[in-house]
């Protein structure tokens, strides 16, 4: 009788990253196990099976890409199995007039919203109302008017809608020869003489006279003669009057050097 000896080859797995790799026939069950000797010519199938928040990126080495792995021990072998983090997509919208930022950072909507987030990542989300604005309530991943918290093991949306507080009407009368302009725009007086504000608004008004005519003063829900500005927390109303430089001769003056001037 003649005996028979089959070589062996030693198959060496390596894994990068979170997750396990384990062989048929049976004998790698790596990151605990990862060598193990086959006899020559034996087919060797691996599964990789990667831990929760992971998943199987590719293989290389004796195989490549993602797909399956079988490797023909004619020779020795290695083969490395890399697993990546799952990471999970987060969009956030905004409905009216304000924003949305989430901690940890990542989202700054309406400039920035969308961000990835690793597997298991809680965010926390945080509105706040643009002036003359409330934050009405969350929708989506989120609901009600409370504190938003998402946890990402999955991709999640999540909608922030605002609603405005109120408006007021501002209006403005000029009297006299002159315009009044406002900051933000909207009055354009004696053209345009009245505009709707959001609650809460401040608006500046600046007088300018024409031609010989001067800037006396405002009155209503502006006085004196200096700045206006007003906040629009309910219907305002101002008046700017504007007023001719008087006209002197030298006649009226008693003093002829003084002929065709004026003054306030």
């Amino acid at each position: 009788m003649t005996a028979t000896f089959l070589a062996l080859r030693t198959l060496t797995v390596a894994v990068v990253g979170s997750g396990t790799v384990t062989s048929t026939p049976a004998g790698i069950s790596c990151p605990s196990d990862c060598t193990e000797d086959y006899p020559h010519g034996t087919s060797v199938s691996l599964t990789p099976t990667p831990d929760p928040g992971w998943e199987f990126s590719a293989w290389s080495g004796a195989c490549t890409g993602s797909g399956a792995c079988t490797v023909a021990m004619t020779q020795n072998r290695s083969v490395t199995a890399t697993f990546v983090p799952l990471v999970w997509t987060l969009d956030v919208a905004v409905v009216g007039s304000g924003s949305v930022d989430s901690t940890p950072p990542g989202i700054a909507c309406p400039t920035d919203c969308t961000e990835d987030y690793l597997h298991g990542t809680l965010v926390s989300l945080a509105a706040t109302p643009a002036p003359g604005f409330l934050f009405a309530a969350w929708s989506g991943d989120c609901t009600g008017s409370g504190a938003c918290q998402v946890t990402m093991d999955q991709a999640r949306a999540v909608t922030a809608t605002f609603t405005p507080i109120g408006t007021f009407a501002l209006d403005v009368t000029v009297v006299g020869d002159g315009d009044v302009a406002s900051t933000p725009p909207g009055i354009a007086c004696p053209s345009d003489c009245t505009e709707i504000y959001l609650d809460g608004e401040v608006v500046a008004l600046a007088a300018t006279p024409h031609g010989d005519s001067y800037f006396v003063g405002w009155s209503g829900d502006c006085t004196g003669a200096g700045a206006c500005q007003v906040t629009m927390d309910q219907a305002r109303a101002v008046t700017a009057t504007f007023d001719t430089m008087p006209f002197l001769d030298g006649f009226e003056t008693g003093d002829t050097s003084r002929w065709s001037s004026r003054v306030p």
